[in-house]
């Protein structure tokens, strides 16, 4: 999961589920999380890690 890419995704889906990430429910980034899972294939940690690594 390059970075770049990673956080490209991440808001393209967060567009597709029309989310605001100014009042994102922990109900819904799990819905994006589990997205990019599906995305790359990844384990959950996998995708979290990236997640806060990346500071998305």
């Amino acid at each position: 999961m390059p970075a770049k890419e990673f956080r490209k995704t991440f808001w393209a889906h967060m567009g597709k589920l029309s989310l605001d990430s100014e009042k994102l429910r922990q109900v819904d980034l799990l819905r994006v999380m589990v997205l990019q899972m599906n995305d790359y294939m990844v384990p959950y940690e996998s995708v979290r890690r990236r997640y806060k690594n990346n500071s998305v």
